[in-house]
């Protein structure tokens, strides 16, 4: 009889304890305070949270004081963290309920080591979120049964914030003994499982922030429209959205295709073309054996065409190799050809690495039409729908004149400049308006032949001066007019322009560097017959009348086309080749190449 009553006093004493604890407000928003014994050895995400928000905080409060905590030196960083957990509701990202890694965290990881180790791109969290997924691992692999006692009873553990005790037990515990070690395990087993939260919210949050930061690098244009939660829930939604983020042009595919060759390749030795006579067709010996290896080494001649002698497969691959690095393609191993041989894999691979962040970065990446002139590559390209519709050669300005700082940077004053912009207007027969440099150049003209303006039809401006006080001038349209048939006019604070050429001979050349900075284009007029039909088809039939005019005619184009000026080193022709245009500008420092000197 007193057992008993004992019992029902000891069992009414749970109830009070439970109950003070609810009316109090220490349970949340919960509306138990008993976890299992089985949750407390198994904890899923449910019973964690609630735990944590018990013991600790809110949930939310939580995930965002770790955020803050693990980034508080880079506020944009966790501000956008914070965002992301926010419309998340709050949900882990890459953890499941049952606390397990998802798959797509395999997934990311793939991505990102594929990425560090291709390009050397540094992920400043990697090692220690590798860390964190390793001690996860092996907390999870710990298994840790409650005691025997705690099945026989029925008993729950009821959360408690007694200055005395962290839990209650409820259910019939006759034994002090007993149920001090049921709540020891449980004590112990509280404090590792919040240990653990404290570990799996770290990681989540440094595995979000290393996909958004290899978000950024592949495709800096969706960043802020991403569903990061929508694309993590699966393996395979991730590896499917991570391989969407890459550009579709064919530039960018062959590169990244290349990029682990030249890696490897520069870390071998090169074989070096020695200075001396110039090889060719027929010649052998030690040079030639050299000339043949180090054509094999970049994958120009199969290794069974190794032979010591100069024949007509070695003639074929040195004229490859020449149209790859702008050079004329004779066959013949001269001077020029040997310095482009000798050029490091290593100097290569960095052109490559920086050609493929410049393709992920350029906003042309996102458009449907524009026109794309990239400078050491001399090629000028057409795109509309989201094609490539034609392909132009070009000339670019030289890579000599007087050094000038351009927005902070130290270029030659013929240097054609990267800039972005828009074409908002074709001039068919254009006049040519003579720069001050340009003037100054003609006077040795003018001396040799006193009737050169006359005979060249230029004509002076009435309001305009050049810097020392004689009338600026132009030239009519003609033949001898350098602008051509056609000129594309587009807002730059550098005078640069695309135009026509009266010299269309000069396109024969393979290095094509010869300008002021403007830009002359191969089948200019065809060119402008393209984007009319686009953006204007009613003016094609009028271009004959226009060019048959003896001055201007100017065509203002009711939607402007976007102009990228770009200097990317590296790349292709139709055939899948690489175009090595390099860097012929020197303008690489330090692994980095100048930006956009102009955006309109």
């Amino acid at each position: 009889m007193g057992l008993q009553i004992s019992r029902n006093i000891l069992s009414l004493l749970n109830v009070i304890g439970t109950i003070f604890v609810v009316c109090t407000g220490q349970l949340n928003v919960y509306a138990s305070t008993c976890i299992s014994p089985e949750h407390l050895a198994n904890p899923g995400l449910d019973s964690s949270v609630k735990i944590i928000e018990f013991y600790e905080q809110t949930w939310d409060k939580w995930l965002s004081d770790t955020v803050n905590d693990l980034y508080k030196h880079n506020k944009n960083k966790s501000n956008l963290l914070n965002k992301v957990y926010e419309k998340a509701n709050f949900k882990l990202i890459f953890f499941d309920h049952n606390l397990l890694p998802k798959q797509s965290v395999n997934v990311l990881l793939r991505h990102i080591l594929k990425l560090s180790d291709l390009e050397n791109k540094h992920f400043s969290e990697l090692n220690d979120t590798i860390q964190e997924l390793d001690a996860i691992k092996q907390a999870l692999a710990g298994k840790s049964m409650p005691p025997e006692e705690a099945f026989k009873s029925n008993v729950k553990f009821c959360l408690s914030k007694s200055t005395t005790e962290k839990v209650y037990i409820g259910g019939l515990i006759d034994d002090p003994v007993v149920e001090n070690r049921l709540k020891q395990w449980a004590y112990n087993r509280i404090d590792w499982l919040i240990s653990l939260m404290s570990k799996i919210s770290r990681a989540d949050i440094q595995l979000t922030a290393m996909l958004f930061q290899y978000v950024n690098y592949i495709n800096p244009f969706v960043l802020e429209k991403i569903n990061i939660y929508k694309y993590t829930e699966t393996g395979e939604s991730l590896d499917s959205y991570l391989n969407s983020l890459h550009p579709r042009n064919h530039h960018y595919q062959i590169l990244l295709k290349h990029l682990g060759r030249y890696k490897n390749l520069a870390n071998v030795e090169q074989i070096t073309i020695k200075k001396g006579p110039s090889l060719k067709m027929g010649m052998t010996g030690a040079n030639v054996l050299d000339l043949q290896k180090r054509l094999s080494q970049e994958g120009y001649l199969p290794k069974d065409s190794i032979t010591g002698v100069f024949d007509a497969s070695t003639e074929r691959a040195v004229k490859l190799f020449q149209e790859t690095h702008f050079l004329k393609p004779d066959g013949v191993v001269g001077p020029k050809t040997k310095t482009k041989l000798n050029i490091p894999f290593s100097t290569k691979y960095e052109w490559m690495k920086l050609s493929i962040d410049r393709l992920r970065n350029c906003p042309c990446r996102i458009l449907d039409r524009y026109v794309w002139v990239n400078i050491p590559t001399f090629t000028l390209e057409y795109h509309s729908g989201k094609k490539l519709i034609s392909t132009h050669k070009v000339i670019v300005g030289k890579a000599t004149g007087g050094r000038i700082r351009v927005r902070g940077t130290f270029v030659r004053r013929n240097n054609t400049l990267p800039l972005i912009s828009e074409i908002k207007a074709i001039v068919f027969n254009p006049r040519w308006y003579v720069p001050e440099r340009i003037r100054r150049e003609l006077e040795k003209d003018v001396e040799k032949d006193p009737d050169y303006f006359k005979k060249g039809r230029f004509r002076a401006l009435k309001n305009s001066l050049y810097s020392w006080g004689e009338p600026r001038i132009y030239q009519l349209p003609g033949e001898k007019n350098p602008l051509g048939k056609v000129k594309f006019i587009f807002d730059s604070p550098f005078g640069i322009f695309l135009h026509d050429t009266s010299q269309p001979k000069l396109f024969r050349h393979s290095y094509r560097a010869f300008s002021h900075g403007c830009i002359r284009v191969e089948n200019a007029l065809e060119l402008a017959k393209l984007i009319l039909t686009d953006t204007n088809p009613e003016i094609l039939v009028k271009i004959k009348k226009y060019l048959a005019k003896r001055d201007q005619t100017y065509i203002k184009l009711p939607q402007t086309v976007p102009i990228y000026i770009t200097y990317i080193p590296v790349f292709t022709d139709k055939k899948g080749n690489l175009l090595f245009g390099g860097d012929p500008y020197n303008w690489m420092k330090n692994g980095k190449l100048p930006e956009f000197f102009y955006i309109k």
